[in-house]
């Protein structure tokens, strides 16, 4: 986030590098309290450390110069080969003594990284310190948006968890957590985590254990590979307190890991600095290099959609069921994390090489199949490839009668497993046997059936898979997997069709008790009966539910992005913030995981990181109506009403076939009009409104009374919404969210919220 250029400075006769904030980002910086903390980093003189010469500003646009180094960056050298080990221990000693000087002097750096670090003369020098935190500081009026929770400066793969989520107790421990990322890159070739998007890596850092750095080179001494993993400990608390101690286990080791000073690299330009905040990274076009794992063993791997070689499309729902079973089964086995069901199936009839999909989904093996039915006979194909160099490490075909389909699956999937140890050691075709659930293969049909209509979303395939389930349910009434099946499908068929959502709710929230009688630790029952209880408003005991899946299932996406609407339901918005994070970072590709994060960015007033990632759904799916409904708030909210009828198109919804509470968009396009100014058309609106067959929805009624300035009306509509447990869509807080601020003073709307638990937000 700077524009560099070489220049000289006339006075002195000297090449100096000067550094300016791009117009974008000066325009939310206070110049002068960015120079007031550049100035302290000006401080810093070590022979470690590129200093800071002058700064200043021009029309507006902060500046600063350093001095030009001949050399390379750290980048420029991991490029062009492995360091040896001796010479990689000589630089990270040269970054240590910056550290504990620059530590020792109150400047935390923020962003070590290897672009950070120059090579010149033979010594490692970092470059830009105090920068982040000076950009940070200047950021901090509130006005711009970039500081507000969870907003960090830095660069997400060399991020410390508590940096990645914003924690204002962050200090000089999120440097040594930085150093040990990129001692491990220096080490091995490649940084600990290489996901493929900001959300995904900081949720690396946070949940994931990276694989010891001994596995990846195996000289490495083990004092240094100690010291390294270390630094990477999760709690600041738990790794080397100071760089005076890093510096000393450096020191410390066997002499055969110290060289003497190596001769002058190559002469280019040697000063970068890039301040990549979260959402920067988001943008398209920035991926990190895939990490040079070494064969096996996988800890984390996609399971990517079967083809269907078959010829007949009815055939689908099989190879979609086989591709779903085989990462049920894994997902169910210790140490291994299977990616997100969407962000796999984004692949399905897309080329894309087994590295490029390892670096998307931040994943060391990608498995692969075909599906072949021919009558009574059945043909699998399935391989297992490494996502660091794309080679094929196993495969095999299985030919069985299609009768024999639960068979099939378990050989396969004890064949995966048994060449994915020693990380998947366990009892795989136990686990398979007993998350099976039927025993009657026509039952079974039933339901991969219903599981592949569910996935299609849309109200005739939620009905189709409705009918499944119970065809199932009719063949083996202690299915339990169909049971719930048909409690998740009867809790979000109201988000996509008009209904009663009380009587729904009571169904699903039965099914579900009813799956649970039959396994309790069945994770889709406890999930289907968590979001029952929300949509039916009963949040503290929904709360509690989410809980017991999450600890049953850490690593489903759907848990954690349902758990995230839970808790903005009840205004707590920033641990809403940190489920629905690691609800990307499981499943980064899929649309609606996306957008929901989207709308609790929106509840958060994180406006600019909101656009982001309302936008990168949007490039998901381009046919999901619920993200032009969360831009159309964005543009609204920012003072850009235009942009916000232009989202919600013309008077149909932007995809009829997925309505957001039937006829819910209305309400939202009443609010547009009425802040362009188009009163008229937001009268015309809401008489549309009242005449709607039926019962309107009392939610479309409450945004029309709030666009026309009948708050009172607004108050009204939103308690019979909350009366009838309607699902509130893409608003679950209105305590919190900035659609709704004209109300939080009156008393009637404060009652409201007390009534159902809902945290009112101050401003």
């Amino acid at each position: 986030m700077s524009r560099v250029y070489l220049a000289e400075e006339s006075s002195l006769g000297r090449r100096v590098v000067i550094k300016t904030l791009p117009s974008e980002l000066a325009r939310a910086v206070s110049s002068e309290r960015f120079r007031r903390e550049i100035r302290l980093a000006a401080r810093l003189t070590h022979p470690h450390i590129v200093p800071l010469l002058t700064a200043g500003e021009s029309d507006g646009v902060p500046w600063y110069t350093m001095p030009y180094l001949e050399g390379t960056t750290l980048r420029g050298r991991l490029a062009q080969g492995p360091m040896t080990i001796a010479e990689a221990v000589s630089l990270l000693r040269d970054v240590a003594r910056a550290l504990i000087y620059a530590h020792e002097h109150g400047v935390v750096h923020r962003d070590i990284k290897p672009e950070n670090v120059l090579l010149t003369g033979g010594m490692g020098m970092v470059t830009d310190f105090g920068i982040a935190k000076a950009l940070t500081a200047a950021t901090g009026d509130g006005q711009s948006g970039l500081t507000t929770l969870g907003v960090v400066m830095g660069t997400p793969v060399y991020m410390a968890p508590e940096q990645g989520v914003g924690d204002p107790a962050t200090d000089h421990r999120a440097d040594i957590y930085a150093f040990g990322c990129m001692a491990y890159e220096v080490l091995t070739g490649a940084p600990p985590f290489t996901a493929g998007t900001a959300v995904a890596l900081i949720g690396a850092h946070a949940i994931d254990k990276p694989e010891p750095v001994s596995r990846r080179r195996p000289e490495i001494p083990a004092g240094l590979a100690e010291l390294v993993m270390r630094c990477l400990a999760k709690q600041p608390a738990d790794r080397p307190q100071s760089a005076s101690e890093v510096l000393q286990v450096l020191d410390d080791l066997p002499a055969r890991t110290r060289s003497p000073r190596r001769a002058r690299l190559p002469l280019v330009a040697g000063a970068v600095a890039i301040l990549a905040g979260l959402a920067v990274v988001f943008l398209p076009g920035r991926q990190e290099k895939p990490a040079a794992t070494a064969p096996g063993p996988f800890h984390a791997v996609a399971v990517l959609p079967f083809v269907n070689t078959g010829g007949d499309p009815g055939d689908e729902y099989f190879s979609d069921g086989m591709t779903d079973e085989l990462a049920h089964a894994l997902a169910g086995l210790p140490d291994v994390r299977v990616a997100g069901r969407a962000s796999s199936y984004a692949y399905k009839g897309k080329p894309a090489t087994v590295q490029e999909i390892g670096r998307s989904l931040g994943v060391e093996g990608v498995i692969a199949g075909t599906v072949r039915r021919a009558g009574d006979r059945l043909r699998v194909t399935v391989q297992l490839s490494s996502a660091a160099d794309g080679f094929q490490r196993w495969s095999h075909e299985y030919e069985r009668r299609s009768i024999d389909v639960f068979e099939l699956q378990d050989e396969l999937t004890e064949a995966i497993v048994a060449e994915l140890e020693p990380a998947l050691r366990g009892s795989a075709t136990q686990v398979v046997t007993e998350r099976r659930g039927t025993a009657d293969p026509v039952a079974y049909e039933h339901y991969l059936r219903g599981r592949y209509f569910w996935e299609r979303r849309g109200t005739p395939a939620l009905l189709k898979s409705l009918d499944e389930y119970r065809a199932a349910i009719a063949r083996d009434s202690g299915f339990a997997r169909a049971w719930a099946g048909m409690a998740i499908t009867y809790v979000v068929l109201p988000s996509y069709a008009p209904m009663d959502t009380d009587s729904i709710t009571r169904l699903g929230v039965a099914a579900a008790r009813r799956a649970l009688a039959l396994d309790s630790s069945l994770v889709e029952g406890h999930l289907a009966l968590a979001n029952a209880l929300a949509n039916g408003m009963r949040l503290e005991e929904a709360e509690a539910e989410y809980r017991r899946v999450i600890a049953l299932a850490p690593n489903n996406p759907t848990v954690h992005q349902w758990y995230a609407s839970c808790l903005l339901g009840m205004g707590r918005v920033e641990e809403a913030l940190a489920a629905s994070q690691r609800a990307v970072a499981l499943d980064p590709l899929s649309a609606v995981i996306v957008n929901d994060q989207a709308a609790v960015l929106l509840s958060a007033r994180r406006y600019d990181d909101a656009f982001v990632a309302a936008r990168l759904a949007l490039e998901l799916d381009s046919t999901f109506s619920y993200t032009r409904i969360v831009l159309a708030w964005l543009h609204g909210v920012t003072g850009h009403p235009d942009s916000a009828l232009a989202q919600l198109g013309l008077d149909p919804p932007m995809d009829p076939g997925l309505t957001w509470r039937g006829s819910g968009w209305r309400g939202v396009a009443a609010w547009a009009y009425s802040i362009a100014g188009r009163r008229v058309d937001a009268e015309r609106v809401r008489a549309e409104i009242a005449r709607e067959p039926g019962r309107p929805s009392p939610y479309d009624e409450a945004m029309a009374a709030l666009a026309l300035g009948d708050r009172e009306g607004a108050v009204t509509g939103l308690a019979r919404s909350l009366e009838r447990h309607e699902l509130l869509g893409l608003d679950p807080s209105p305590g919190c969210t900035p659609v709704f601020d004209p109300l939080h003073r009156l008393s009637t709307f404060r009652r409201l919220m007390a009534r159902y638990d809902i945290r009112v937000c101050e401003r």
